[in-house]
């Protein structure tokens, strides 16, 4: 295992982690660690860690989100936590039946982790029990989150020096990260052992289930709330006839029967981000019970989230299968 596990981290590291470094513009705060048997960033026999909610680490998962967003404090309060309050009453009433997976694009990157740390602060604030961080903790304790395994091996601080840190502990202060290989194009082109590939995501399948399925102990007896975005990748500017459009990745039919084996209630999370040029719109669709969820619904969301993004100052966006 040792050696094809040394195979399949150098393949994801030199045809993902680092490119996404370099993409998001991190080089001179992060880099993707070597292999090392003995380091849990490249284990390749788990593909989940719990959550360990951390006060000062939610701070700087929400400061990293805000400056991925061009957000202050205050605008991602009233844009984007504001919606969550507004709806916490009938999304708790939910979580006391299935659990909820949040359903967002991949554009901006972290709109995942935007949407999820928004929930935890707008429904703990109408929570009435215990303290602040209290709420804020239980929040965190039931969340999951599903991201690409290309994320986990990055260290954040100087490569020479002590001061570093893993970026998994800054995901598990908000949430439970679940790890899969997505099988798409930069995967296939750094030519990961796919026997390998297709092993690591059936257990993380039988994991995402298992956590979403499984009982919490929220004192409100929420079940678990989920972050996911479906496309699998970030958005991708079109070329020879589709040249001047922002495309939206179809979601697989690998990826609708995951969402369908975990037997989750969804939440559109619609979002249009101006980045400091103008103004961003952040909105919460109607919940879609466990029962109406079909092989057609996420993709039906993810149309719906580009029409909402072209409809909110972004013309040139458009789902996959639209242009079809």
């Amino acid at each position: 295992m040792s050696a094809e596990a040394r195979e399949v981290h150098e393949k994801l590291v030199g045809g993902f982690t680092a490119r996404y470094i370099e993409e998001a513009h991190l080089g001179a705060v992060a880099y993707a660690v070597p292999y090392d048997a003995g380091n849990e960033l490249c284990d390749y026999d788990k593909t989940f860690w719990s959550a360990q909610p951390s006060e000062r680490g939610l701070q700087v998962a929400n400061f990293i989100i805000r400056k991925n967003d061009k957000l202050s404090k205050e605008e991602a309060d009233r844009v984007c936590v504001r919606p969550f309050v507004e709806k916490a009453s009938i999304i708790t009433e939910a979580l006391q039946q299935y659990p909820l997976l949040l359903v967002n694009d991949h554009h901006p990157d972290l709109q995942g982790a935007r949407s999820l740390t928004s929930a935890h602060m707008g429904l703990a604030s109408e929570q009435t029990w215990g303290s602040e961080w209290d709420r804020l903790s239980a929040m965190i304790n039931i969340s999951l989150g599903v991201a690409t395994r290309g994320l986990l091996p990055i260290n954040i601080g100087w490569k020479h020096t002590p001061f570093k840190k893993p970026f998994l502990s800054i995901q598990r202060s908000v949430g439970s990260p679940h790890y899969a290989f997505p099988i798409n194009k930069p995967m296939l082109e750094a030519k990961m052992p796919l026997d390998f590939v297709r092993e690591y995501n059936n257990r993380f399948k039988d994991n995402s289930k298992s956590a979403a399925q499984a009982p919490t102990n929220h004192p409100d007896g929420l079940k678990a709330l989920i972050t996911m975005s479906p496309g699998g990748e970030k958005n991708i500017w079109g070329k020879d006839e589709y040249e001047g459009k922002l495309i939206t990745h179809k979601v697989i039919p690998a990826t609708s029967r995951l969402i369908m084996n975990m037997e989750c209630g969804l939440l559109p999370v619609n979002a249009s981000f101006g980045k400091g040029k103008r103004e961003t719109f952040f909105e919460l669709g109607d919940i879609i019970p466990p029962g109406d969820v079909t092989k057609d619904t996420v993709p039906g969301i993810m149309a719906d989230t580009a029409d909402y993004r072209r409809r909110h100052g972004e013309p040139c966006v458009f789902y996959a299968e639209e242009l079809v």
